[in-house]
């Protein structure tokens, strides 16, 4: 077969401006082009025609250019020649519709047009596009062309060898190509590498088996230029043959993409602090401990927990404490390197991630140079606030080799901190872990036997010296563990001192003291009944808020009868939500007495400070009375003369012999409570025992 010689180099980049004016494309590609076109001369002979046409409409359409069996185009018009003869004749751009013989078949056909000349010769480039029933019912080809033709979503068609047979103009645009430049190309030169492995792999399968496939992929314009799009791929099914078309539909998501990484950044933003919140870190953690356990690489975790952060926004409202969240993160980016990770997990929790390997020094002066920053007072609007931090510290592998592990390591080292003190930081210990975890099954078993009810409050008889009456109650809350043990709180308390437990405990204990307060009343005794609270019960708006509502309604004269016992380590501590909710207490008719006095950093201010009603003598100095070389007795001597100078009711506890009522009564106190009299007792006991003593 001849090529023309107007199909050569110099026309290959001429501009497409549409199917009528379409410049062949280069001389290496033109047999490519998938429609029919053919060139004709000023009497109709067929000068030249593309494989496409000899395909399309007859094998012997020419034999040579220079033959002298040329074939003159009319004999294939099998309707519609006077229509072919005016229009080829006119200046119209619009396409010609006609029947002409494809293989000896008649088929509908668009016809479009352009002039060009070869040595001062007039000759017609004509395109045809067959457009009958084998391809489409006309009207719907018609709407699909016009379609394909003008939509802005980029279409481009290739067969099943991947060969590019169709594109519409948006996806010239998109692409930035000419349509001559991509019809005949594979069509993998419009993906990245990354894609193209993809095709060959999960969308050819899809479309094998289920003919089509959906999903985001990265295209490569003509300049190089990357673009992400979403690709919608189609089969469509040749008649009569094996062969199928692919439809590929494909829209520019790069603006999608932007939105969405605005929205994922600021879903995981924390909006308070501008920190990354507890979504980002999971991200970047996961990511991040799984590319240090592929490369074999150390990684670093540094959980921080604010101290009493509670106190500060119960005390001046969360205002108070949101500043106090933001300055801290400021410290914290200002403390750290802007490669390290922080994020604020919620609350006052926050969390740092190190990456690579550092030396156990390295990482304690690290976690010291944060205690420090952090320890240095913060300017809260009006308030000057000092907060301390406790911070626990985890590596991998050392600590753990699973990412759950590490961060039960950070979590652990912190509450470590926490157990020393405070304003500290401890590495993962093993051992204590052990023992963490042996405290929380502790917890976890307090909490089944209160659920349960297997922990009661008793109550110990106190006791005039002098007469013997029964003058008050302490309610003690007493452990049955089971029928042969009943555990005191010296065994249980300790290790629920610090959890919500404790809450859940007083609001038990205040319920059967009001009980048994209410009892007595009926009776018309004036005895006393004493409980003790501990500072997280002291510091709970909801304890409290549950005393109020039982005893206010009873009025002063019955609240009169009401003790609250606190420990002196409670008053050093200055806590002013403890001093206000104690005040509350004393508002409604409640008495202070504090406990275990002599015991630990007694001090008379303490005394000073707060009025309290009674002051209770811990019984360890009653322990040693009767040893030479014990200088107990003369210290309590001096503690009882001290506070009767004071105007203060006293009593002594652990009186256990009448060795030690006789030592009491000399030195004018008399009262007192201990085994000596009674042990505690439950509640339906006390009743009995109240009536032989009051």
């Amino acid at each position: 077969m001849h090529r023309h010689p107007l199909y050569n180099r110099r026309v290959e980049d001429r501009k497409v401006l549409s199917l009528a004016s379409s410049n062949p494309p280069r001389e290496e590609d033109h047999d490519l082009y998938p429609t029919p076109y053919i060139i004709i001369d000023e009497k109709y002979w067929i000068r030249y025609a593309n494989a496409a046409a000899f395909r399309e409409i007859d094998p012997d359409l020419l034999t040579g250019n220079n033959s002298t069996n040329r074939v003159n185009l009319l004999r294939y018009i099998k309707r519609g020649t006077t229509e072919f003869l005016d229009w080829i004749d006119s200046t119209t751009d619009s396409p010609l519709e006609l029947r002409i013989l494809c293989q000896n078949t008649a088929r509908s056909c668009l016809l479009y047009k352009r002039s060009i000349s070869e040595k001062d010769k007039a000759l017609i480039h004509l395109n045809i596009l067959i457009v009958d029933s084998q391809n489409f019912a006309d009207a719907d080809f018609n709407t699909h062309r016009l379609v394909f033709t003008n939509t802005q979503q980029a279409i481009y068609v290739a067969d099943n060898n991947g060969k590019i047979t169709a594109v519409n103009p948006a996806f010239c645009r998109m692409f930035k190509y000419a349509e001559q430049q991509l019809i005949g190309y594979n069509e993998e030169s419009l993906y990245d590498t990354a894609t193209n492995s993809q095709r060959r792999d999960e969308i050819k399968l899809n479309l094998d088996q289920w003919g089509t496939w959906t999903g985001r992929v990265v295209n490569i314009c003509k300049d190089g230029q990357a673009i992400h799009t979403s690709l919608h791929s189609s089969i469509v099914n040749k008649e009569n043959s094996d062969d199928y078309f692919v439809v590929n539909i494909i829209d520019d998501i790069s603006k999608q993409l932007e939105l969405e990484l605005q929205l994922k950044e600021s879903a995981e933003i924390d909006s308070l602090t501008g920190l990354h919140n507890r979504l980002a870190f999971n991200h970047y953690f996961t990511e991040t401990f799984a590319e240090a356990q592929r490369n074999a690489e150390k990684l670093n975790l540094l959980f921080i927990d604010l101290d009493k952060f509670k106190e500060l926004n119960d005390q001046f409202g969360h205002d108070y404490g949101d500043e106090l969240l933001v300055n801290v993160s400021r410290r914290l980016q200002n403390t750290l390197k802007d490669s390290d990770f922080i994020a604020r997990l919620g609350g006052d929790e926050f969390v740092v991630i190190l990456r690579g390997e550092m030396q156990k020094e390295t990482l304690a002066s690290v976690g010291e140079k944060l205690i420090k920053a952090l320890a240095n007072p913060f300017k809260l609007k009006d308030l000057t606030y000092q907060c301390t931090s406790s911070i626990g510290i985890a590596r991998y592998p050392e600590d753990a080799l699973t990412a759950e592990a590490l961060l039960q390591a950070a979590d652990s080292a912190m509450y470590l901190s926490k157990n020393a003190g405070r304003n500290c930081c401890c590495f993962y210990n093993e051992e204590a872990q052990k023992q963490f975890h042996s405290l929380a099954e502790q917890r976890r078993e307090i909490g089944n036997a209160l659920e349960e009810g297997n922990i009661k409050t008793f109550f110990q008889p106190i006791h005039n010296l002098l007469t013997g009456k029964v003058i008050a109650y302490e309610a003690l809350a007493r452990w049955i563990y089971n029928e042969d043990e009943i555990r005191t709180p010296a065994s249980f308390l300790p290790i629920i001192e610090n959890d919500t437990l404790m809450i859940k405990l007083g609001k038990q204990v205040v319920t059967q003291v009001y009980q048994l307060a209410g009892i007595l009343d009926r009776m018309n005794s004036s005895t006393e009944i004493s409980m003790n609270m501990s500072a997280i019960q002291l510091r709970s708006e909801q304890l409290i808020s549950h005393i109020e509502s039982l005893f206010e309604k009873k009025g002063r004269d019955f609240c009169n009868h009401i003790h609250v016992e606190i420990a002196e380590p409670l008053v050093f501590d200055h806590d002013p939500v403890i001093i206000q909710n104690l005040q509350r207490l004393t508002d409604i008719g409640f008495h202070l007495t504090l406990d275990n006095f002599g015991k630990g950093n007694s001090s008379i201010y303490t005394l000073k400070r707060i009025e309290f009603t009674t002051v209770k003598i811990d019984g360890i100095f009653l322990e040693s009375i009767g040893r030479e070389e014990s200088q107990d007795a003369q210290i309590l001597t001096g503690l009882i003369q001290l506070l009767h100078n004071l105007n203060v009711r006293i009593i002594c506890e652990g009186v256990e012999s009448q060795e030690y009522v006789h030592f009491l009564l000399d030195r004018g106190c008399i009262l007192a409570q201990g085994w000596l009299f009674s042990e505690a007792l439950p509640k339906e006991k006390v009743l009995q025992y109240h009536r032989k003593f009051a």
